[in-house]
């Protein structure tokens, strides 16, 4: 079994690894390079932010309830986009990357009022939606009016929120990643899906 303690620790040598052979910029534009590479394709990107209620535990434990509600979300407008999502190839599956971010109270106070809830974690998102999905509506469409059925003051998710991308992919990714950048993060910290069949969360930094 992969605790949240060892995801801790293989990601904190992951994040080693890695920032001793290129720099964060390099790595967002790897990222930004794979979701280009999909735009040009015909994928429809959309920036997501997840806002949570007051959650209970350990900064581990909160950590673990937003992942596995992300998780969730993903697998709920996965449906919405995918008559068979079992059958489908990976590839041809929503390609989604999240990452942790912590307000910066002298620029986001105004944007995110709650700071103190959670100490102020949240997730912001990437999604790319195939050229063609089940539904004619986009994802954002698709995220307001299954609101309530995502987030509400019964839920560990507060809000979720969804627009179409702007600005260019390097940018957005690098709105994402920032709290690695920062050092408030880590790359294990990264949600990307669909995982490979028995993948461990830490796992690949890519995936197609």
């Amino acid at each position: 079994m992969i605790t949240a303690k060892t995801r801790r620790d293989r990601g904190r040598r992951l994040s080693m690894v890695i920032s001793s052979r290129s720099t964060f910029d390099e790595i967002v534009r790897s990222y930004a390079t794979h979701i280009e590479s999909k735009i040009l394709l015909g994928w429809e990107p959309t920036f997501m932010s997840f806002m949570y209620n007051p959650l209970n535990g350990s900064p581990s434990a909160v950590a673990e309830q937003m992942r596995f509600e992300v998780e969730r979300i993903y697998g709920i407008l996965l449906t919405h986009r995918s008559r068979r999502p079992s059958k489908t190839p990976r590839d041809r599956l929503p390609f989604f990357m999240a990452c942790p971010d912590f307000p910066v109270p002298k620029y986001e106070r105004d944007r995110f009022s709650a700071i103190s809830i959670n100490h102020g974690r949240h997730l912001h998102a990437l999604d790319l939606s195939p050229p063609r999905t089940r539904t004619a509506s986009n994802l954002a469409d698709i995220v307001a009016e299954r609101q309530s059925l995502l987030a509400g003051h019964n839920r560990p998710l507060s809000h979720v929120y969804a627009e179409t991308m702007t600005g260019s992919p390097e940018e957005a990714t690098a709105y994402v990643m920032k709290a690695i950048g920062r050092g408030r993060a880590s790359l294990d910290d990264l949600i990307i899906m669909p995982r490979a069949s028995g993948e461990a969360r830490y796992g690949r930094l890519f995936q197609n």
